[in-house]
């Protein structure tokens, strides 16, 4: 096999750089789309969610916990409705972190966290599902 020249070990090495800053910068930008989807859909569903159940937690200003035909109405609105079926999990906690309303009913307090301490600001976070084979 012929040695390459000079000029081909240049190209094939630039060639290799070029693959690599073409990956690495392609993931780079995949994984700012994907932070942005996600991000832009936790507001969106946070924006949808609170037009369609804050209502039935008002109650939760001046009061402790939620009244029970509240908690079927929120059930229902969650559970039942086309609307509410691809939310996978909604948890109304207090500053203290006991939840007073999740579809999840054997929570009872929820961790104190980034989440919990975000919360009273009105942000919102997600994460995306992992995925099992």
């Amino acid at each position: 096999m012929p040695r390459l020249t000079l000029v081909h070990q240049l190209m094939l090495a630039s060639l290799v750089v070029l693959a690599a800053g073409m990956l690495g910068v392609g993931w780079w930008i995949g994984q700012q789309i994907q932070r942005g989807v996600m991000k832009q859909t936790a507001a969106t569903t946070a924006f949808y969610v609170d037009s369609f159940v804050a209502s039935h937690l008002q109650s939760l200003a001046y009061r402790t916990d939620l009244l029970p035909e509240q908690v079927a109405h929120l059930h229902h609105l969650l559970r039942e409705t086309p609307l509410g079926r691809p939310i996978v999990t909604f948890k109304v906690w207090d500053a203290q972190g006991v939840i007073r309303y999740s579809t999840d009913p054997t929570l009872s307090t929820w961790p104190p966290g980034v989440a919990t301490k975000r919360s009273p600001s009105g942000s919102t976070s997600a994460r995306q599902p992992s995925s099992t084979i």
